[in-house]
């Protein structure tokens, strides 16, 4: 399809969440019907909404901005709607977010302050630094005395929550909120922190890779058996690891990644496969071309907000040939 039907498919996407935001706090719920907010659907939708060059979006964008800023924990998190207790995983996507509107948006007229602005950005790195997965006192102590100090600094990513395991999924947007360019001033060990949390992550993902390519939501490995890998979760890695495109594992996964592209799955799995796959400098035609078809008389691609918005933002980067999520490296 050419990219005319993409922007046209974007356009009709972003009327439907228009039609979705609260007009009274500028927050996005999970479904269109009446919820609760969503801190993960508020910052996607209002990235979708940057990405429109019309004047038309910009307030909107703004407004999911202010919501975004408005809702970070004292602890530098973000919780899973507002309100809702400690921060979790909804932290990372909502960093991404901020990080990515401020570059976007951040300063036009009606932005929030850019030093409050700046200042939020780094409670929330900071935190995400704080929340990555730690093993509990004990097996840290079995792991010190039986191999060393060294053996505790491993891999290791980011979990759900923070009383669980570490995720590809929670692990993947924390890299891309990490990663983006442009970090605010920070000292050079806080800056050193940043990048060995980095490191440690990168490698958590590729240890991680399944057999043949590709990754599933953990391990790879479970009582001996190996596990099969899953279209969404292989795009989710595949897009935090762009700037490792000379890994073996890497290209593993976007092979294993390109045999999906004449299957018509989820619209979010297309979604997020066309984002990583462009993100690689492959093309995602296939992928577009599935979601172009599966967009309702809405605009919706489903009842689910998060997922529409993430297809927008597939499509304007069809469009475009760029996308804000692509890192410029």
């Amino acid at each position: 399809m050419p990219s005319e039907t993409y922007s046209t498919s974007f356009n009709r996407a972003l009327q439907c969440l228009l039609q979705a935001q609260s007009p009274e706090t500028g927050s996005f719920s999970y479904q269109k019907a009446n919820q609760d907010a969503s801190l993960e659907a508020s910052g996607w939708a209002a990235l979708a909404l940057s990405q429109d060059e019309n004047e038309q979006t910009r307030g909107p964008a703004l407004k999911a901005m202010h919501f975004l800023h408005s809702t970070q924990n004292q602890d530098g998190g973000w919780s899973t709607k507002p309100d809702a207790g400690r921060s979790d995983w909804s932290s990372a996507p909502s960093l991404l977010a901020l990080r990515l509107l401020q570059a976007e948006i951040g300063e036009e007229s009606g932005a929030p302050p850019k030093k409050k602005l700046q200042r939020s950005i780094e409670n929330g790195l900071f935190y995400l630094l704080d929340a990555r997965y730690f093993q509990k006192p004990a097996t840290r102590l079995v792991i010190l005395v039986s191999k060393g100090a060294r053996s505790l600094d491993k891999d290791r990513g980011w979990p759900w929550d923070p009383d669980c395991f570490h995720w590809i999924e929670p692990t993947a947007y924390a890299l891309l909120a990490l990663k983006l360019p442009g970090l605010p001033t920070v000292s050079n060990t806080e800056r050193a922190d940043i990048e060995h949390a980095i490191e440690k992550a990168n490698g958590f993902i590729l240890d991680h890779a399944c057999r043949g390519g590709g990754w599933n939501h953990g391990n790879d490995i479970t009582l001996g058996a190996a596990l099969p890998a899953y279209r969404l979760t292989t795009a989710e890695a595949l897009l935090a690891l762009q700037d490792l495109k000379e890994e073996k594992k890497v290209k593993e996964g976007l092979n294993y990644l390109s045999t999906w592209s004449d299957k018509n799955t989820s619209s979010l799995s297309l979604a997020m496969s066309a984002l990583a796959l462009m993100a690689h400098g492959r093309s995602a035609q296939s992928e577009l071309n599935y979601l172009v078809e599966r967009q309702g008389q809405d605009g919706s691609f489903t009842a689910n907000l998060t997922t529409t918005a993430l297809s927008a933002l597939a499509l304007a980067a069809g469009g475009k040939d760029k996308s804000p999520l692509f890192l410029k490296k």
